[in-house]
């Protein structure tokens, strides 16, 4: 059975071998499908380990994603305040994964959402304030390349969602939010570079993330294998 460094030596062999061909070369192709193989073979053998916030509630599970899960490592431990939820860090070769991810998760009763992290995060001007402060700290580390927001709900879902009520007084834990200034924050945060995915229900959330930290991997192979 091949390994993980096994793979690496394939990838290595066909990147050489890319490089020494001209793109309309009848081999190039081909070349370039071994290249693609070997590259998903290797990413689905990487040992990878997910760094999750301390603060995450109802957290996305080991079983759930495919990898253990450990505490992210705190700002007096790397140095660095704490950017987005989830974190991957590739125990083969001592890398943290350029991806993170931010979680927003929804509560369900009998199907309906009833709790939407999303619209309670961004409902108050400080904390949109304060999630956009972390996205600039984001764009400032030289650890990352991609911030990825991730909503346990649908787009239709969030613009829907009705806070809860507590008789004739609102509820202070929830503030309100039209649909007009929904929408303009969804949009100002991919304006800002931020990806925005609505993934609709936990389990899609879970295995896009489980996705992207693959795909990561192999679109960015060659600063993880450190090729020149």
């Amino acid at each position: 059975m091949k390994t993980v460094d096994d793979y690496a030596a394939s990838i290595l062999q066909y990147h050489v071998e890319l490089q020494h061909l001209p793109e309309y070369h009848p081999d190039y192709e081909k070349k370039q499908d071994q290249l693609s193989r070997q590259l998903t073979s290797w990413a689905n053998k990487l040992n990878i380990t997910i760094q999750v916030a301390s603060n995450e509630q109802t957290d996305w599970q080991s079983e759930e994603i495919g990898h253990p899960c450990i505490p992210m490592i705190t700002k007096q431990a790397s140095g660095k305040r704490q950017v987005a939820d989830y974190h991957a860090y590739l125990e083969d070769y001592d890398y943290l994964c350029g991806l993170c991810v931010e979680r927003k998760g929804s509560t369900r009763e009998n199907g309906r959402m009833i709790g939407c992290d999303l619209y309670s995060s961004f409902a108050k001007k400080d904390n949109r304030r304060r999630f956009e402060a972390e996205f600039k700290r984001f764009q400032k580390d030289p650890r990352f390349n991609l911030f990825v927001l991730i909503a346990e709900c649908s787009y239709l879902e969030y613009l829907s969602f009705k806070p809860a009520f507590n008789g004739r007084n609102y509820n202070k834990t929830n503030y309100g939010m039209n649909v007009a200034a929904r929408k303009a924050t969804i949009a100002k945060l991919i304006a800002m570079g931020l990806d925005v995915h609505f993934a609709g229900t936990r389990q899609a959330a879970v295995e896009l993330y489980s996705d992207l930290v693959r795909q990561w991997c192999r679109v960015n192979y060659e600063h993880i294998l450190n090729i020149e």
